[in-house]
């Protein structure tokens, strides 16, 4: 579905990404792990064409595998790709409705993938935004405008989505909440790219898990594997005291 390989980016003079490589393929959750700095965020960046970077990003489009990079982020949307950045990106002037109708993809109708998602999708799993869909986006509380931000993702129909730190801030209940819309991503056979700093909370629901250090990816495999090795947590994971 979608197959990294050598891929360098940063930020001016600021070199990130190493020749980062990992693939993924359908209906897997894939936690990115790392400390802060290690490259995460630019990974997910890059991939969306947000900045410029170099090596092999190819994606399997509906007329077939496809390079992104060089590629405009509207462009990456339209092939499929969904992305939900850390800062949410809500419009807070609008309200809960009028930000999902903005995300909506060929009118709202259900597409012929099993991806397909529409209002109703986002009311069921989420009835909080229902209730409060004649409401501005910008006066909802931060864990119903991170539901807000997965959701009009989800209602461009992608079949990969990008999920940066979806857990930042939010109380536990609302955690499980984000857990388990990703999981029914998961049965409708929709991949997520996961960046997340609660290593709890991304080992629960991820069935892989990719581990950075220095811009560079250091172990891929499952949660199991990377909590059965003591090493890789103390040498990519701990803080030092």
């Amino acid at each position: 579905m979608l197959e990294v390989r050598d891929l360098h980016a940063g930020y001016g003079k600021s070199h990130v990404l190493h020749g980062v490589d990992f693939c993924i393929q359908p209906g897997d959750i894939v936690a990115l792990l790392g400390r802060n700095g290690s490259g995460r965020s630019t990974t997910a960046k890059a991939i969306m064409g947000l900045i410029a970077c170099q090596g092999m990003v190819r994606w399997s489009a509906a007329a077939g595998m496809v390079d992104l990079v060089g590629r405009k982020p509207f462009e990456i949307a339209r092939l499929g790709i969904g992305y939900v950045p850390e800062n949410r990106d809500i419009f807070p002037r609008l309200t809960v409705l009028q930000n999902l109708l903005l995300g909506q993809k060929s009118g709202g109708q259900r597409s012929a993938s099993a991806a397909g998602w529409m209002l109703d999708d986002a009311w069921s799993l989420f009835p909080v935004l229902r209730e409060r869909a004649a409401v501005q986006a910008g006066r909802l509380s931060g864990g119903e405008q991170q539901m807000l931000a997965l959701c009009r993702t989800m209602m461009g129909n992608p079949q990969l989505v990008l999920i940066d730190e979806p857990s930042e801030g939010l109380a536990p209940q609302m955690v499980q909440q984000v857990a388990r819309f990703m999981l029914a991503l998961r049965e409708r056979g929709v991949a997520v790219l996961l960046m997340e700093q609660k290593l709890q909370f991304a080992l629960e629901i991820a069935n892989r898990c990719l581990l950075m250090g220095h811009g560079r990816i250091v172990f891929d495999g499952t949660p199991a594997q990377l909590l059965a090795d003591a090493t890789l947590s103390r040498q990519w994971l701990e803080v030092a005291g």
